[in-house]
């Protein structure tokens, strides 16, 4: 993960300090952090400290709403399924919306146990207004009234909610990604995005990761009969294949091997980052996403480009900054003033990147996004150095 290493130092070397929404402080860079990882390299997941794998895949299952139906009455914008999975991560933002509205103020604690055990109470207080998972699966849907539907009809699709209203689905930007995706690959305007300008103000936090677009490019034959040749020696049959001119396309094409003839790549865009603790949760959420729709199209999972506006490290992470980056002479944890000497280079900086990238491994059962489990994904391999705690900047 030298690619993250490299925008952290990037950041304390050319970056200034400055205020923030939260109070908080920072030390900031604009424009000027991009990193790119292969997949062939590996799954990109943080190793100098605990990348947390529960939380990133929970999160992602949540905005794509492939969860179980239990919970689709909630929502993808509803904390109540983090909760009941054993991920905070948006807590602090509806708990702050009901300490202010509650007479009695009760610790967060509290109010995540009873998301936890009320429905009702989950229902009200546990929303985050229109966030990403609103704006990837339900773009402009909205309630309306009968009289806007002309009688209750929204172009056959409406859901009646109440007596004198019903709901008019929106724009659903994942699977119409998708089904481009199949049906004209080299587009590139398959964008999905995030940053929905007429309901920032509904939203407990606005999008930091404002939108992706993915591309897909042919394989060469060469790169096909490789993954060929791969495929046959995982079911025993790699004997019968001594050179590429030994294979058709036809027996490519077949249901047994079925090789992908496309590659998958997704940049995403991210206005605002807490570089130390949000950044490698986003990579491996996004090379994640990669994954599981590369998955879908039958196409070869090739690069993740992670592309940054404003990148921060918060003034009360410096800390934790110092442990990751003495994690790099592995065993000897020397720590050094990296963020009070900002013209360090790159030279006081160990080897050690951390331990080897681990192999994501998908269901090969899953063959459309909202199928997705938990269970449907795992991560072989992953090993890191150990947790770092940090304060998150609400």
């Amino acid at each position: 993960m030298k690619q993250y290493v490299d925008g952290l130092i990037d950041i304390i070397r050319h970056g200034r300090r400055v205020e923030d929404r939260t109070g908080t402080g920072t030390i900031s860079l604009f424009g000027d952090v991009q990193s790119v990882y292969y997949m062939k390299d590996g799954f990109p997941s943080l190793g100098l400290k605990n990348n947390w794998w529960k939380g990133i895949y929970h999160e992602l299952l949540w905005f794509l709403d492939a969860v179980p139906e239990e919970y689709k009455k909630f929502g993808n914008t509803n904390i109540k399924y983090l909760v009941d999975h054993g991920v905070g991560i948006w807590n602090e933002w509806p708990y702050e919306a009901w300490y202010k509205h509650s007479d009695a103020k009760r610790p967060i604690e509290d109010f995540v146990e009873l998301i936890r055990t009320d429905d009702e109470f989950a229902l009200k207080w546990g929303d985050l207004g229109p966030v990403y998972g609103k704006q990837w699966m339900d773009w402009g849907g909205k309630n309306v009234t009968f009289q806007e539907t002309i009688g209750g009809s929204f172009g056959g699709n409406s859901m009646v909610i109440g007596e004198n209203t019903a709901y008019a689905p929106g724009f659903n930007q994942i699977k119409t990604a998708i089904k481009k995706l199949a049906e004209y690959p080299d587009d590139r305007g398959n964008v999905v995005s995030a940053w929905n300008v007429g309901e920032l103000n509904d939203m407990a936090l606005r999008p930091c990761h404002t939108m992706f677009q993915m591309k897909s490019e042919p394989l060469t034959k060469e790169e096909r009969h490789s993954l060929f040749i791969k495929k046959a020696s995982d079911i025993g049959s790699e004997s019968r294949f001594n050179s590429m001119e030994e294979v058709s396309d036809e027996e490519m094409d077949s249901p047994a091997f079925n090789i992908p003839k496309r590659r998958l790549s997704l940049k995403m865009y991210q206005r605002s980052a807490d570089y130390f603790l949000g950044v490698p949760f986003n990579i491996a959420s996004y090379s994640c996403l990669l994954h599981m729709i590369a998955h879908v199209t039958n196409q070869v999972p090739h690069k993740f480009i992670h592309t940054f506006g404003d990148a921060h490290i918060y003034s009360n992470h410096y800390d934790q900054v110092n442990e990751l980056l003495s994690r790099t002479y592995g065993k000897e944890n020397p720590i050094f003033d990296f963020v009070g000497d900002p013209m360090h280079s790159h030279e006081w900086l160990g080897a050690d990147m951390g331990p080897k990238l681990p192999e994501i491994c998908i269901n090969p059962e899953i063959k459309n996004i909202e199928d997705f489990r938990y269970e449907d994904i795992k991560l072989k391999g992953y090993t890191h150095y150990g947790s770092i705690s940090a304060p998150v900047a609400v």
